[in-house]
This record gives structure tokens, sequence and C-alpha cells, in this order.
């Protein structure tokens, strides 16, 4: 990822707090559904015979196992989202399916500025919020959702900014 002389300054992953709220979703539909069968059907479990008991007790283990196998890729493919910043370039990194992945590259040049917002109790107390990255021109800003203690981040991408504008000279017709 990285071009040859660029310097890494930072790797940002996604915080656990975004998937743990699909994890939260998938319990409770799991429990929603018990519920329903208790409610509509109380009697069925007693009038069942032992092949269909363990019919259905078979098929409840393929599907907890099933459930368990798509949380575990939604996992592998949540962490993979990340925001690489270097000394000349932010470099996002969104993983939108198990083969789906879009790289977008973004010049230090085109930083125009960091903005780290945290809405709502949660984002407080687990300390995530949104990153995003203002760009220069028509390219499209950068925005980073569930970002671990965003202000850091925001810092850290505005001083690697500044250090690249003072290592790079301004262009010719700028220079007298």
């Amino acid at each position: 990822m990285l071009h040859p002389g660029e310097h890494l300054v930072t790797v940002i992953h996604k915080h656990p707090f975004g998937i743990a709220i699909l994890y939260l979703e998938a319990l409770a539909g799991i429990a929603a559904l018990l519920s329903l069968v208790f409610i509509i059907a109380p009697d069925l479990f007693n009038k069942l015979s032992n092949d269909t008991y363990n019919l259905i007790l078979a098929g409840i283990v393929f599907a907890v196992g099933l459930l368990t196998l798509v949380l575990l890729i939604a996992t592998y493919v949540y962490r993979q989202n990340k925001l690489l910043v270097t000394d000349k370039n932010v470099v996002q990194i969104i993983q939108s399916g198990l083969f789906i992945r879009k790289i977008s590259r973004l010049s230090m040049s085109s930083v125009e500025d960091v903005s780290a917002e945290q809405n709502g109790l949660l984002a407080t107390i687990f300390n995530y919020g949104t990153l995003t990255i203002e760009t220069a021109g028509e390219q499209k800003n950068f925005i980073f959702p569930f970002c671990p203690d965003p202000n850091k981040y925001a810092d850290q991408i505005l001083e690697a900014r500044q250090k690249y504008s003072q290592q790079t000279p301004p262009p010719p017709s700028q220079q007298r």
C-alpha cells in the first residue's frame, strides 16, 4: 500500500462497538424468534416424538452454527476497514463485503480540514465517533464512522498535513 519513501504515521481501525451492535441484533433476533415459537405453540414441545425432537434439535444446532459463521465473516469484513495515514497520503480501505474492497488514496496536499464528531451518550462513553477528512476540489471527503478516539486521530492527521506542507516546496508560480 505504501509508495517508496513513504512512512506510516498511524493505522486507524474501526471501534469494536460497531460490530458489537451487529452481535446484539443477532441475539435479539434469536430471542424474538424463540419467544414467538413459545408464544404461538407452547404445548408443541410436549407432544413431540423422540425422532421429531432430535430433528428439531439438529436444526437448532445447524442454525446456531450458521449464525456463528455469518458473525465471524461479518467481524472479519468489519475489521478490514481502516485508514492508513502516512507522511504523504491518507489511504482509506473500505471492505463492504467478503469480496468487495475499495481503496482510495488522498494526497496530504489535498487535505483541507479534518473534523471529529461524537454524537450521543454511547459514543461519548465508549469514545468513538466519525472522522471526516475534507478534501480540496472535486474529490470526495473521506468519512470514517466508528473511529476510536476521533479527536486524537484528527490531530495526528492535521499534524502530518502540517509536516508535509513544511517539507514540500511551493509550486513555481508561488515562489518569488
